[in-house]
């Protein structure tokens, strides 16, 4: 906190003001930082991509094949009970 020579009475008094030079300073500072390092953080890497081609056919994706174990140990594909064996 800062004082206040003179005024009305003559004496000292507090000065209650927030004093924002510093924090300007500060705020400068690091904006000048963040504005150097920005440019270095993005580096690029040459990279050999096929070309995006659509498929030329139309065919529906193929329906999935379901394999489950239940707790008894059966082992069903398709809903068709297989054997281990």
């Amino acid at each position: 906190m800062g004082a206040k020579l003179g005024g009305n009475s003559g004496g000292v008094s507090q000065n209650s003001e927030i004093n924002v030079t510093p924090f300007v300073d500060i705020m400068l500072v690091l904006l000048i930082i963040f504005m150097v390092a920005a440019p270095m953080a993005t580096v690029s890497i040459k990279l050999d991509l096929p070309p995006a081609v659509p498929s030329a056919s139309n065919d529906k994706p193929k329906e999935p094949v379901y394999v489950s174990i239940q707790d008894g140990g059966d082992l069903y594909i398709a809903d068709q009970k297989t054997s281990l064996a």
